[in-house]
């Protein structure tokens, strides 16, 4: 009984360890890329299993704002996301990786509209700020 017991603790020790490894190796910087196929059509992927349901239930169209709007924000989240990548600090764990964001490339209201999503969610769900003075039009 006792080997079983001690068994079952490492057991519970390296599958625990294991998700924390996996955890600090998941990719948590959103990327736009290509389409297949289509050199002018973006799509952002987000590795954050958790961003898709968040993004459906806090999302909708009266609350949608025009392109130039979220290009805006998003060029100073982007900003503050790679300065935060480069430079350390608290979150350091979590910006790992700089977001490869061009303000010049038109990207598309789907892809606008859906990083400024993601940066919403990582300062409200996730609780990691990245604007102190970003937009608090909306209510989460």
């Amino acid at each position: 009984m006792k080997y079983l017991c001690l068994v079952a603790i490492i057991a519970i020790f390296f599958t625990s360890s294991c998700k924390t490894t996996y955890q600090k190796k998941t990719k948590t910087c959103p990327e736009i890329t290509h389409l297949k196929g289509d050199s002018t059509t973006y799509e952002v992927v987000v590795f954050d299993p958790e961003f898709e349901s968040w993004y459906a239930m806090h999302y909708s169209q009266a609350s949608d704002h025009s392109e130039s709007y979220y290009k805006n924000w998003n060029k100073q989240y982007v900003d503050e996301w790679n300065y935060k990548a480069s430079t350390g600090g608290k979150y350091s764990h979590f910006f790992l990786n700089s977001i490869d964001y061009d303000f010049n490339i038109s990207y598309g209201i789907d892809v606008e509209r859906k990083l400024f999503w993601y940066f919403k969610f990582v300062e409200t769900y996730l609780k990691i700020p990245i604007l102190p003075y970003g937009p608090s039009s909306h209510s989460f």
